[in-house]
């Protein structure tokens, strides 16, 4: 028997669907199969094709193999929005290991709690990081601290003309001078580019992705390749119009959030889009953006979108290239979604999720958007996903 929302699906979008057995970082590899000359990452001027990621994940694979990292040993990763967060993900992932993402704006305690709670024994870290990482060698399972710079993957000539301002000078020390424990990723990235020999499994866990802290102490969600890959195979097929190898992604959510990493990441290498990368959201960036790199999808948040619609030089920007947005994190105000609507011609819907689920659960319908939408509303369950409404006093009356 079909649920009654299946009646207000797209009419591309199956009910059900075949899931394909296999880890996460196999979407890359496929892609990379698929498109290898096609743009992966877009990073200020620099371009990294699908061939050339492969390659740069397998590298930092047997990177982490050479520091004798086993397969199930946790990885953290400490990074905004740079082409080394995409590599270290896929990179840890196809050595066996298991993501754990760390907020940067964490402070010393924060990522202490969860390095231990977690049991992380390496973290991929921007530079200036450091001196709130460093404090956990010796104390704690941390045992390996791979650093990396904002510059490291930028065009020769802007990173040639990257201000050496005095953070930057006291952070190109020798690796030496931090200690053995600290590595320069530039310098472990010499190695193979061939996949490392690990067995990974759809059953293995991928990722201990922390989440609650509003309500105590981040508890470490653990999701398996499988959980990934079917969420990101619900969001690929709920966009039909998606086209293989052609897609641009605005990759401005934060990818060391769930949201960020599946609905932007983890759904982009699946459909070998391009990822347009911000570290974070500064509107004129992301108009900018999107106008030289013609994005074409845009996750965000309600906020991002409203920004967007009051910025005072919008006439400035050609923002007709976008065609599907999905907000998420928080209601989507309709005065947002119309004004937004009209001046990229986009269809922007809401959708909502939860760490635990990977995480999409619900999303509007956004490739035959009708003047009858519901406004206000989370949107249908996602393909194969199950929904009740109960009562709010027990949680178990229909």
């Amino acid at each position: 028997m079909k649920p009654i929302w299946a009646k207000r699906y797209d009419p591309a979008v199956p009910l059900t669907l075949s899931y394909p057995d296999i880890a996460l970082p196999e979407l890359l590899t496929r892609s990379a199969a698929r498109n290898p000359d096609c743009a992966a990452i877009r990073y200020y001027g620099r371009v990294i094709c699908y061939r050339e990621l492969d390659r740069l994940a397998n590298q930092f694979a047997r990177a982490l193999i050479g520091l004798q990292l086993k397969k199930g040993a946790v990885i953290g990763l400490m990074l905004p929005n740079l082409p080394q967060a995409v590599i270290g993900y896929y990179g840890s992932l196809r050595a066996g290991a298991i993501v754990t993402t760390i907020n940067p704006l964490y402070v010393e305690n924060e990522i202490e709690y969860q390095v231990k709670d977690s049991g992380c024994e390496v973290i991929l870290a921007l530079e200036q990081f450091y001196p709130r990482i460093k404090p956990l060698l010796g104390r704690t399972c941390l045992s390996h601290v791979i650093l990396t710079g904002v510059e490291d993957y930028l065009p020769w000539l802007k990173r040639l003309l990257y201000p050496l301002t005095k953070a930057k000078r006291e952070a190109r020390r020798s690796p030496g001078s931090f200690g053995p424990s600290v590595h320069r990723l530039r310098q472990l990235m010499s190695g193979s580019g061939e996949p490392p020999a690990v067995p990974v499994g759809g059953d293995d866990i991928a990722l201990l992705q922390y989440t609650g802290g509003t309500t105590g102490l981040p508890k470490g969600v653990v999701l398996t390749h499988r959980n990934l890959v079917a969420n990101a195979w619900q969001c690929c097929h709920w966009m039909p119009s998606l086209r293989q190898g052609q897609e641009v992604f605005l990759g401005v959510l934060p990818f060391f959030h769930v949201y960020g990493m599946s609905a932007c990441q983890n759904l982009a290498i699946t459909v070998g889009a391009s990822l347009a990368l911000l570290p974070r959201f500064q509107v004129a960036d992301v108009l900018e953006t999107i106008a030289r790199e013609r994005v074409t999808v845009f996750p965000g948040i309600p906020a991002m979108y409203s920004a967007i619609n009051n910025h005072q030089r919008l006439e400035r920007y050609d923002l007709r290239s976008v065609r599907l947005c999905i907000s998420g994190a928080g209601p989507l105000p309709q005065s947002v979604q119309d004004r937004f609507e009209a001046l990229t011609g986009a269809h922007l819907v809401e959708g909502y999720g939860l760490t635990e689920a990977s995480p999409v659960t619900h999303v509007n319908p956004i490739d035959s958007v009708s003047g009858n939408r519901p406004r206000g509303s989370i949107g249908l369950p996602l393909s194969d996903t199950d929904a009740k409404i109960v009562d709010v006093e027990t949680g178990e009356r229909d």
